[in-house]
């Protein structure tokens, strides 16, 4: 039962570390108060389904569709949700 356990939570990551065009569940938002009532009025809430749609390189904003949605959050924000990609 460890093992299966500690499997499954390797397969979790941050949305800044998904890679671009894979769908991926929220598992878990981090970070403060601020931070999670940010992510929740954009609709990042645990149980939702992101897609990252791009990166901008050396630490620049991450684009992720939510639905219909498309946003753009921070580098650092994004790395505060944490997900588990979808097949």
């Amino acid at each position: 039962m460890g093992f299966a356990k500690n499997a499954e939570r390797r397969l979790e990551l941050n949305a800044a570390r998904l890679d671009i065009g894979r769908p991926a569940r929220v598992i878990e938002l981090q970070g403060g108060s601020r931070a999670t009532a940010k992510l929740n009025a954009m609709g990042i809430i645990p149980g939702a389904v992101i897609i990252k749609k791009s990166a901008a390189p050396l630490r620049g904003p991450v684009v992720l569709e939510k639905g219909a949605m498309t946003i753009a959050v921070g580098r650092d924000l994004a790395a505060k949700i944490i997900v588990q990609p979808m097949d």
